[in-house]
């Protein structure tokens, strides 16, 4: 029984507000396509297995990196090695590839500049020496789709490093025109494999430098490639593996009298 000066009782009406805001804010919720937890975890799963649909069929249209092998490395016995002559060339090349290097850093003295006319005089004459050593690599495509790239020129680069008991790595010391050589257009398709030779471990942009082998004994040849993808000279840069190999400098001939 209520007691006569009770105020009446403010349940009902709260309750009513209550009920009221509930569906207030579940009509909000249905506006702004807020979901259930269960509705959530659905989309989200949907969402995930898109993505990654996205990403595997992303990655059958990726064509593969070539790999680069030494399919061999050979001193072809017709040719001698280096004469004293031609050593003392090879001096010379090292010389200048160590001025160069100075002058990036430094404006070179006069005396310097004309050193390094003699120099280039002199390199000129040891650049056509040749050692009767040919290095040929494979380049394969080991993916399901084709590839196409540069090969020569300045996209197309073959880069050498030789370690040994007398490596001198020779610059072309003449003029060079401006212009950019996108260099041959090559395409493998998929398991295709074609070979590169490095004559005279000559290499680099337009195989503009070369090595030169001073002494006999072994030495150890690293190669790779750096190209970019066909009719896209701004593209991503394609790099292959290092292969490696070993080449074996043999001793001279005992002078005859």
């Amino acid at each position: 029984m209520r007691h006569p000066n009770q105020p009446p009782s403010q349940l009902p009406r709260l309750t009513a507000l209550c009920l009221s805001l509930g569906l207030m804010a579940c009509a909000t919720a249905t506006e702004n396509g807020e979901a259930d937890p269960a509705e959530a975890a659905s989309e989200g799963a949907e969402q995930a297995a898109e993505n990654s649909a996205e990403t595997t069929a992303e990655l059958a249209t990726t064509p593969a990196t070539p790999v680069l092998a030494f399919e061999t490395a050979a001193f072809s016995p017709s040719k001698p090695p280096l004469s004293a002559d031609a050593i003392a060339l090879a001096r010379a090349a090292e010389e200048s590839n160590a001025i160069m290097e100075k002058w990036s850093e430094e404006s070179p003295a006069q005396r310097e500049v004309e050193r390094m006319r003699l120099l280039h005089e002199r390199i000129l004459e040891l650049w056509e020496t040749s050692q009767g050593i040919t290095a040929s690599l494979t380049i394969t495509n080991p993916g399901d789709l084709p590839i196409s790239f540069s090969l020569g020129g300045d996209a197309g680069i073959l880069l050498l490093e030789v370690d040994g008991p007398d490596a001198v790595p020779v610059r072309w010391p003449g003029p060079v025109t401006m212009e950019f050589r996108i260099g041959e257009i090559v395409t493998l398709n998929a398991g295709e494999s074609l070979t590169l030779d490095a004559n005279d471990l000559r290499h680099g942009q337009r195989q503009l430098e070369r090595w030169l082998l001073a002494q006999p004994g072994e030495y150890t040849l690293r190669a790779r490639l750096r190209t970019i993808p066909a009719g896209d000279p701004s593209g991503q840069p394609i790099e292959t593996n290092w292969a490696e190999t070993t080449l074996t400098l043999p001793e001279p001939p005992p002078a005859t009298d």
